[in-house]
Protein backbone atom coordinates (compact mmCIF):
# COMPACT_ATOMS: atom_id res chain seq x y z
CA UNK A 1 0.00 0.00 0.00
CA UNK A 2 2.83 2.37 0.87
CA UNK A 3 4.65 1.69 -2.39
CA UNK A 4 1.51 2.13 -4.48
CA UNK A 5 0.71 5.44 -2.78
CA UNK A 6 4.19 6.96 -2.73
CA UNK A 7 6.08 5.11 -5.48
CA UNK A 8 8.87 3.92 -3.21
CA UNK A 9 9.59 1.31 -0.54
CA UNK A 10 8.65 2.49 2.98
CA UNK A 11 12.20 1.91 4.15
CA UNK A 12 14.08 3.00 1.03
CA UNK A 13 17.64 4.02 1.74
CA UNK A 14 21.05 4.11 0.14
CA UNK A 15 22.56 2.27 3.10
CA UNK A 16 23.85 -1.29 3.08
CA UNK A 17 21.15 -3.95 3.59
CA UNK A 18 22.44 -4.84 7.07
CA UNK A 19 22.26 -1.21 8.21
CA UNK A 20 18.83 -0.78 6.66
CA UNK A 21 17.54 -3.89 8.45
CA UNK A 22 18.80 -2.59 11.79
CA UNK A 23 17.10 0.77 11.21
CA UNK A 24 13.82 -0.91 10.20
CA UNK A 25 13.83 -2.92 13.42
CA UNK A 26 14.60 0.13 15.57
CA UNK A 27 12.59 3.02 14.12
CA UNK A 28 8.91 3.38 13.25
CA UNK A 29 7.74 4.02 9.71
CA UNK A 30 7.59 7.65 8.65
CA UNK A 31 5.43 9.09 5.93
CA UNK A 32 6.65 11.63 3.39
CA UNK A 33 5.71 15.27 3.83
CA UNK A 34 2.88 16.42 1.59
CA UNK A 35 4.18 18.27 -1.45
CA UNK A 36 3.35 18.79 -5.11
CA UNK A 37 4.91 15.37 -5.77
CA UNK A 38 3.64 13.60 -2.65
CA UNK A 39 -0.11 13.32 -2.12
CA UNK A 40 -1.82 13.79 1.22
CA UNK A 41 -3.08 10.59 2.81
CA UNK A 42 -5.76 10.06 5.43
CA UNK A 43 -5.07 9.25 9.06
CA UNK A 44 -6.85 5.93 8.47
CA UNK A 45 -4.36 5.11 5.70
CA UNK A 46 -1.40 5.95 7.94
CA UNK A 47 -2.82 3.91 10.79
CA UNK A 48 -3.47 0.85 8.61
CA UNK A 49 -0.03 0.90 6.98
CA UNK A 50 1.62 1.39 10.37
CA UNK A 51 -0.33 -1.57 11.77
CA UNK A 52 0.55 -3.70 8.73
CA UNK A 53 4.23 -2.92 9.25
CA UNK A 54 4.25 -3.46 13.02
CA UNK A 55 7.63 -4.73 14.24
CA UNK A 56 6.01 -7.37 16.45
CA UNK A 57 4.29 -9.99 14.25
CA UNK A 58 1.91 -10.82 17.10
CA UNK A 59 0.75 -7.20 17.22
CA UNK A 60 0.52 -6.82 13.44
CA UNK A 61 -2.99 -6.28 12.12
CA UNK A 62 -4.28 -9.43 10.53
CA UNK A 63 -2.01 -11.71 12.53
CA UNK A 64 -5.03 -13.57 13.91
CA UNK A 65 -7.76 -13.35 11.33
CA UNK A 66 -5.89 -11.88 8.36
CA UNK A 67 -8.30 -10.43 5.82
CA UNK A 68 -11.22 -10.09 8.23
CA UNK A 69 -9.31 -7.85 10.63
CA UNK A 70 -7.69 -5.88 7.83
CA UNK A 71 -10.87 -5.36 5.82
CA UNK A 72 -12.73 -4.25 8.95
CA UNK A 73 -10.24 -1.41 9.47
CA UNK A 74 -11.65 2.12 9.22
CA UNK A 75 -9.63 2.73 6.04
CA UNK A 76 -11.88 0.31 4.14
CA UNK A 77 -15.13 1.56 5.68
CA UNK A 78 -15.29 4.53 3.34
Amino acid sequence: MFEVQFGRHPFATHLKPQVMEALIKKYPITFPEVSTETPAVSDDFKELVTELLSKDPNQRIGSDSCEIEILNHAFFKN
